[in-house]
């Protein structure tokens, strides 16, 4: 059972849109929805992987969380936040890593569920900020975080790789056609603000 639904209806019938924060007991759901999400950039996930990178976050409720929305009781997205010291804002701080709503249920409010959920319990651990990246010209993932608050800071946000594993390799490379997993260009989906993740969802 999950709580608090919410009611809202499509094509003339009656959903409820609920949202629960994740246990050790729902790796396998959370790596399906990613592989699901990794393939709409038309990326491969290694699962073990994956289920490794959501088993570390669901026992160390310190590192972060994740919320998992359901609608009319069958999962439709998730969202997963993590969290660090900021000395900017003198406490902890966090980011929204990864959102994402399966194609069929966009456009029907999963995605403003999730990130109700995230900011509610960041709001009960006292966290000071909330950030996230995103892409400029992903209007759709712009405006949905900006409707809870969010706003470009002119700020860039740099990155230097410390491992040279390859989160994601492309579908349907030939192993000589790999690039390689120390280079820049080597990145995953683009995360909580790419296109399969919220677009046309708010």
């Amino acid at each position: 059972r999950h709580p608090s639904p919410r009611i809202i209806r499509t094509l003339g019938n009656i959903m409820p849109i609920s949202t629960r924060e994740a246990t050790i007991g729902d790796v396998s759901t959370l790596v399906d929805m990613m592989r699901e999400f990794y393939a709409e950039a038309q990326y491969a996930l290694d699962s073990e992987w994956a289920k490794s990178s959501f088993s570390a976050l669901l026992t160390d409720s310190s590192r972060g969380g994740i919320w998992i929305v359901y609608l009319d009781d069958a999962a439709a997205g998730y969202v997963v936040v993590t969290y660090r010291f900021s000395m900017e804002f003198g406490g902890m701080d966090a980011f929204i890593d990864d959102l994402f709503v399966f194609s069929k249920y966009r456009r029907q409010g999963i995605g403003k569920a999730a990130l109700t959920a995230a900011f509610e319990a960041c709001v009960r651990r006292q966290i000071l900020a909330v950030h996230v990246e995103t892409s400029t010209n992903n209007s759709p993932a712009v405006a949905l975080y900006g409707g809870f608050g969010m706003r470009d800071r002119q700020r860039l946000l740099l990155t230097k790789k410390l491992t040279s594993r390859c989160e994601v390799l492309l579908i349907g490379k030939q192993p000589n056609q790999l690039p390689d997993p120390t280079s820049p260009s080597v990145t995953p989906p683009a995360r909580a603000g790419g296109a399969p993740s919220v677009a046309a969802d708010h």
